[in-house]
């Protein structure tokens, strides 16, 4: 299976914190099922410095951890991206990841965003060249109480939608998801893993669950299960990083030489 949504590369967020955790995750993801990993940490365009270069050696040092554990597994280059003001410049840049090279990029909101902010964001990412998936839809109180206008941008727009494989395990599965679930609207589940404890790695459970209530087909196109990333995500250009990391040392320069004009 596919993981789109994965904190595996330690130090740099909320998720892994040192290489022993990443080598343990990385472990636990391959006992739950997961083939790829794409790596998503944290970034947050204009509002928190985020060391491009540093997880860029460190993508290619869990790469290099699974060759040394003896695990066959892709570990791909990708960000959670939380939606800001600066987010449309970052994307004409080229300044930050999309998901494994390809078109499609993960955004997130805050819990209290307006169904018309996401709508407005769709169009705007759409216009710079990228396709949104909408990480873990579920937390966004004012889209998910919609499903009527979720299946309506769906419709009139090239959007994704995203859930988190915790949701699908819980034991009240949250009614809108369910109903989406059972029009086929969602694309994509994935772990949101950040730790080996709290928010662990759980897809072979989550597909178990998904395979009784929706049926084994549409639980494989949901976890890439059987699948190659790049038809799971449509395209795949494993030297996308090389190039976002020379716009963003670009970026860091230019910045540096304006600080010195002052």
């Amino acid at each position: 299976m596919i993981d789109i949504h994965h904190h595996i590369v330690y130090g740099l967020d909320d998720g892994s914190k040192n290489r022993e955790t990443t080598q343990q995750m990385l472990k636990a993801a391959w006992r739950q099922g997961v083939r790829t990993i794409v790596a998503t940490p944290h970034i947050a365009p204009g509002i928190e410095h985020f060391p491009m270069t540093v997880y860029h050696q460190r993508l290619l040092e869990t790469q290099e951890m699974c060759r040394e554990l003896g695990l066959d597994m892709r570990i791909l280059a990708g960000a959670e991206i939380r939606y800001t003001q600066q987010t449309p410049t970052y994307l004409a840049q080229n300044s930050i990841p999309s998901l494994a090279g390809s078109r499609r990029i993960l955004i997130e909101f805050t819990g209290s965003t307006r169904f018309e902010v996401i709508e407005d964001a769709v169009q705007t990412v759409l216009r710079n060249g990228a396709v949104p998936i909408i990480a873990h839809i579920e937390r966004y109180k004012d889209f998910i109480a919609q499903p009527k206008r979720l299946e309506a941008l769906k419709e009139e727009y090239n959007v994704y939608y995203q859930v988190n494989s915790e949701t699908i395990l819980k034991r009240r599965m949250h009614r809108t998801v369910k109903k989406l679930l059972q029009h086929e609207m969602i694309d994509y589940i994935a772990t949101d893993t950040h730790d080996l404890e709290k928010r662990r790695c759980n897809m072979q459970e989550a597909y178990d669950r998904l395979a009784e209530l929706v049926g084994a087909p549409y639980a494989d196109r949901l976890t890439g299960r059987g699948m190659r990333a790049e038809d799971y995500l449509g395209s795949v250009n494993e030297q996308e990083m090389d190039e976002v990391v020379r716009a963003y040392r670009m970026k860091k320069e230019l910045r540096d030489d304006r600080r010195n004009m002052r």
